[in-house]
């Protein structure tokens, strides 16, 4: 069976919920497809996968990146895999690829 909430959507789908909830109190009408519409994909990044994509992006390893920013290189690792299955990427230097073209790099 799929899961439609996960640990890695919780967020998103926790503001999805609040944001109908507040437009039907206001008395709004909702039309799923909008409330549905995907965020924009910086929206979806976190102020730390933020500080950490450019250094993805510029070659440095994972242990370089934790020393940089001050976490444990399990913690980076979480990142990484997290950013890889965010953007569906196999690799790093996919996800490089796709965060470019996206202009988020």
């Amino acid at each position: 069976m799929t899961k439609i909430v996960t640990e890695d959507n919780l967020s998103y789908v926790w503001g999805w919920f609040c944001d109908f909830v507040r437009k039907e109190k206001a008395g709004a009408d909702v039309v799923i497809e909008e409330a549905l519409e995907e965020k924009p994909l910086a929206q979806e990044l976190t102020d730390r996968e933020m500080e950490i994509v450019p250094l993805l992006a510029a070659g440095l390893t994972s242990q370089q990146i934790a020393d940089k920013v001050y976490l444990s290189l399990a913690t980076i690792k979480w990142y990484r895999k997290r950013l890889l299955e965010k953007f569906q990427a196999s690799n790093s230097a996919e996800l490089v690829s796709i965060l470019k073209e996206k202009g988020l790099l």
